[in-house]
């Protein structure tokens, strides 16, 4: 990997066929797309993205590509830079119900049916593999890599997961209280002549609560119909639920204090001062 194209394989001709195998122990929630060493021109994609490249090749949602994080690069040393991509590891229980554990060539000739039109990997998958295992987020019990770079060949080419940019995902984040702010100020404005009462408060909690099931609705749509990941919805949605009660309740500890301070007996001064 750290040769020429050339040499990845030993020769031109072999290099379409190279590939990285690279799993980050310490986050197995992505995977790389590719990995590129220092002064290399080219980088060489991951297992997992070859295989998806010669099955299907997918595209963001090109009414949202503006908004999405693509192949973005990232330099975890000096030595080399990489990019990756979310993982969905829903599958990986079918995937594991399907392996097929032989080694003999007549039977894989006899199972033939079962490859025909999907992606293959071979490898180790015994449970255990001491040598090449690793844990996934919601899974205790270590994962042989085989699976890893299944799920991630599956993803990226049937089922992509996107994230927002950063500077998008900040925006929602701060865009969503501050309408509601903004929309509860211009209807108090409104009613500040108005004779009849206006139960603010009310307003407020309902504003509050529409928005915040607005949110979740918005996180619902991008991950079923575009794919794209916003992780920061229900905070976003329990900030906007739980904003009139922490108002409220700031209030009442005011209260408290106020009327402890004025219960509290005057002292006199000793007489002469």
């Amino acid at each position: 990997m750290a040769g020429e194209p050339s040499d990845w394989l030993g020769a031109w001709k072999y290099k379409a066929m190279a590939s990285a195998l690279v799993i980050r122990a310490d986050d197995t929630t992505r995977l790389p797309l590719w990995v590129k060493m220092k002064d290399v021109p080219e980088p060489l994609p991951s297992l997992s993205l070859a295989l998806a490249r010669a099955h299907k090749k997918t595209t963001p949602p090109t009414w949202l590509v503006w908004a999405l994080e693509t192949n973005t690069e990232r330099h975890p040393s000096e030595e080399f830079s990489m990019a990756d991509a979310l993982v969905n590891y829903s599958k990986l229980e079918a995937l594991q119900q399907q392996a097929l554990f032989t080694v003999d060539a007549t039977a894989v000739k006899a199972f033939g049916v079962r490859f025909r039109n999907r992606m293959v990997i071979l490898g180790d998958g015994t449970v255990g593999c001491a040598l090449d295992s690793f844990i996934v987020q919601g899974r205790k019990l270590p994962i042989p890599g085989l699976y890893l770079h299944a799920c991630a060949a599956y993803t990226f080419a049937r089922e992509p997961l996107y994230e927002l940019k950063p500077h998008v995902r900040l925006a929602l984040d701060f865009l969503l209280p501050l309408l509601v702010i903004m929309v509860i100020a211009l209807k108090r404005h409104s009613h500040r002549d108005n004779t009849k009462t206006f139960y603010w408060e009310r307003f407020q909690r309902f504003a509050y609560i529409y928005v915040a099931a607005g949110t979740i609705v918005l996180g619902i749509v991008l991950v079923k119909y575009a794919a794209v990941l916003w992780l920061d919805l229900l905070l976003v949605a329990l900030f906007l639920m739980a904003h009139p009660n922490a108002a409220r309740g700031v209030e009442w500890v005011q209260g408290r204090r106020l009327a402890h301070r004025m219960d509290e007996p005057k002292h006199r001064r000793p007489n002469g001062e």
